[in-house]
């Protein structure tokens, strides 16, 4: 029985740890996105290297935190004889209840938030990189089209 009260209290704490870990990975992604932008507007591809490196780096953390959050909830669904599929965020917070329940609940909302945020960056980005490649293929095709006599 105390194995599980701690356990109880233990799990939620560490899963407010990897939430932080996620936002603050999502957050530097996100500054990583804005720099993608800037360096495809000063056509910067030594940049463009870098930041896409940095970018692979942190999907890599990113999917790693992943994993170590659904391990914790698959932990917490077996201390409380759940179903780990049945078992999301917004579910732990309301069992946990007091203020490490709201606090997931907070953080839950912002790594949403933020999520929304990279998908939205990500997807303009792609647009501009696809306009961009549009315009350089007619540039191209403009510049080794043969002059008709």
């Amino acid at each position: 029985m105390i194995q599980q009260a701690s356990s109880e209290a233990y799990l939620p704490a560490r899963l407010i740890g990897i939430m932080d870990a996620l936002q603050e990975r999502l957050e530097v992604f996100l500054d990583l996105l804005t720099q993608e932008h800037e360096a495809i507007g000063a056509l910067a591809l030594d940049r463009l290297g870098e930041i896409n490196r940095g970018k692979l780096q942190l999907l890599e953390e990113l999917n790693s935190l992943d994993r170590e959050r659904a391990c914790l909830v698959g932990q917490m669904a077996n201390l409380w004889s759940l179903e780990p599929a049945s078992v999301t965020l917004g579910s732990i917070a309301h069992r946990v209840g007091g203020e490490v329940g709201g606090r997931l609940k907070r953080q839950q909302n912002q790594l949403n938030e933020s999520i929304a945020a990279v998908r939205e960056r990500n997807q303009f980005i792609s647009s501009l990189l696809g306009r961009s490649l549009t315009f350089l293929h007619e540039a191209l095709r403009i510049w080794y089209t043969p002059e008709s006599s």
